[in-house]
């Protein structure tokens, strides 16, 4: 059964990896790369459980913007503006418990 319990613990093995790193530049780059990599990213249902779950759903919006919208969706369609949409907010969600 997903639930909340389970994206936390997700997140907090992201955490827990990245505090190994060191490098302020190789830590960015293992973020990103943990979370572009993850199920929660790459699974649509899973896309839906982050919104769900995450305080930071709109921070997409500080990438794209409310005009920028409708260019993603019609180059990556509404899957690929949920993947955007959780991407931003496991990036910020890790942030915030890297702080």
């Amino acid at each position: 059964m997903n639930t909340y319990k389970n994206y936390r613990d997700h997140l907090t093995n992201i955490v827990s990896e990245l505090k190994e790193i060191s490098d302020p530049e190789e830590r960015l780059v293992a973020r990103h790369e943990m979370v572009d990599g993850s199920e929660y990213v790459i699974y649509h249902c899973k896309n839906l459980e982050v919104m769900e779950y995450s305080p930071n759903r709109d921070e997409y919006l500080e990438l794209y913007g409310p005009l920028d919208l409708g260019e993603l969706v019609t180059n990556k369609g509404v899957d690929g503006l949920l993947a955007v949409i959780a991407f931003c907010a496991m990036i910020e969600d890790i942030e915030e418990m890297l702080e």
